[in-house]
């Protein structure tokens, strides 16, 4: 005759193994032999170094762009725009030709527009545009 007492097999308890499993997260790799909680805990002190690290970077990297952009709203700004703009398109057209943009003016960030745009060749002006 069987013990009605008696728990099948599948409900015994295992020990420690039993509980061990519920304890640790599903996602962590075991801890390796040499594993220690100083090394855990240089491990993540590196990683919140980086982690700073990289948010100073973004930080000032959109700081950079803003002082640009500040920068290109005023005057000197947008002559050193002018001056480089007709550099480049100078750089274009045959070596006799002469470039000239009286003034740039607008929002860099929405579109900035060249008033006064001429190219001459020999004296004469072969292009004028007056926006």
């Amino acid at each position: 005759m069987t013990d009605p007492t008696a728990l099948p097999d599948d409900d015994l308890p295992r020990g420690d193994a039993a509980g061990s499993d519920a304890d640790e997260p599903q996602g962590a790799p075991p801890p390796g032999p040499d594993e220690t909680p100083v090394k855990r805990l240089e491990r993540r002190i590196t990683a919140r170094r980086v982690a700073y690290a990289f948010t100073a970077l973004v930080v000032l990297g959109a700081l950079a762009l803003g002082g640009l952009l500040l920068y290109l709203g005023t005057d000197a700004g947008q002559e050193r725009v002018r001056l480089v703009a007709v550099t480049q398109i100078a750089d274009l057209f045959a070596e006799d030709a002469t470039i000239r943009v009286a003034s740039v003016s607008g929002n860099f960030l929405t579109g900035a527009t060249m008033v006064g745009f001429e190219v001459e060749r020999g004296g004469e002006t072969v292009l004028a545009v007056d926006t």
